[in-house]
């Protein structure tokens, strides 16, 4: 072949390669991802555009300094190791570890490295791609934290179930119970008086109907605690207005002051119920356990919710021992409140301390709760 024509063949090969390398060239240092490339001792080569970005240094500043400076300190002899494992020309993929910035600060980052090599196939450096994934790692921690706050309430809410099954079972079993034995044995007693004594027998049967409207009376009052039917038939308002008088003739040393500013129409169905548990709770912890003589409940609109507020002037307690306690059952009402609260989108405030009374707000959003 003609020496000219060689030259220019050679010539042509030197610009297509030329033409290759700006192309990689323009692929690295556009990349997605930050890429640096460090030579087979450990000192920086060259960065991309977004490792800048990712590490907080110029390029120039990066180019010339040993790689350790980008290492988490507890990430450094693991890193070495992956080094060692690359040099040796097995290639890492997706490997989690710990990078840090120019001011020290650390973040996650999923690692593939990988040897680079002449065109005779010898290793002449070491590219490490390390995409941050700490939005990832935050989002996979708020979803644990989330399981664990889901479990936690699973688990409350089957305590407060069977609370709530151990109390009306002891209530049916002491109360209704006793009661339908007694009328029981009261009306077996009867029977051979009938015939004999029949004034007796009637004074006797007299005596054991008045029982048995007792025990009517006592299965009612069981069953409103457990779902008042003025709440289904007549509304929260009436409601409310029924479970103050119940209080004030159990408790009839409190003053119960209302100051509700809303109509029925302005509560949304699914709210119902919520805002009525929550209001029983708060004034049964304030009758049973706080000696308060006055109990203020205020029910009106705060900007687009509604907000129920129900403050005591009795004992107080510090509201970190109570809801920590190692007793499961312990502090377990007012967890119900809050996560009542939470379930519906709204927000809930506990104050107290003790010698300054209690104030519970909950803060209902307005539209109707996501089921």
């Amino acid at each position: 072949m003609p020496a000219g024509k060689v030259l220019k063949n050679k010539v042509a090969e030197r610009k297509s390669a030329l033409s290759r390398f700006r192309r990689l060239s323009r692929v690295f240092m556009d990349a997605a991802d930050p890429i640096v490339i460090e030579d087979l001792n450990g000192t920086i080569v060259d960065i991309n555009r977004e490792a800048e970005h990712i590490y907080g240094w110029k390029r120039k500043e990066l180019i010339g300094k040993p790689m350790e400076i980008l290492l988490s300190p507890d990430e450094r002899e693991k890193t070495n190791q992956l080094c060692q494992q690359c040099r040796n020309d097995d290639e890492v993929r997706h490997w989690e570890g710990v990078r840090q910035d120019l001011n020290g600060k650390t973040f996650s980052v999923l690692i593939t490295a990988f040897l680079l090599t002449n065109g005779r196939g010898r290793p002449v450096a070491l590219a490490t791609i390390a995409r941050d994934i700490s939005n990832l790692k935050r989002m996979e921690t708020k979803l644990k934290e989330s399981r664990k706050r889901l479990q936690d309430f699973s688990r409350k809410s089957l305590e407060a179930l069977e609370s709530d099954r151990q109390s009306v079972a002891k209530e049916i079993h002491d109360s209704i119970g006793a009661s339908l034995a007694a009328i029981k044995f009261s009306l077996e007693g009867m029977l051979p008086d009938l015939a004999k004594d029949p004034v007796s027998a009637r004074t006797k049967i007299e005596t054991t109907i008045s029982h048995l409207v007792d025990t009517i009376k006592e299965t009612k009052q069981i069953s409103a605690s457990l779902r008042p039917t003025t709440l289904d038939e007549l509304g929260l308002l009436a409601t409310i207005d029924w479970y103050f008088r119940r209080i004030h003739e159990m408790y009839p040393g409190i003053e119960l002051i209302r100051q509700i500013e809303l109509r029925e129409n302005e509560f949304p169905e699914a709210h119902k119920i919520i805002i009525f548990r929550i209001l029983q709770e708060a004034l049964n912890n304030a009758a049973k356990h706080s000696h308060a003589d006055r109990v203020i409940t205020r029910l009106n609109r705060k900007g687009n919710g509604i907000q129920l507020e129900i403050e005591d002037n009795g004992r107080g307690f510090d509201v970190c021992n109570t809801l920590h306690r190692e007793d499961p059952f312990s502090g377990h009402g007012l967890a119900n409140m809050k996560e009542r609260t939470d379930l519906c989108g709204g927000s809930f405030l506990l104050f107290s301390r003790p010698g300054e009374g209690t104030r519970i707000t909950a803060t209902l959003p307005s539209n109707e709760p996501a089921l």
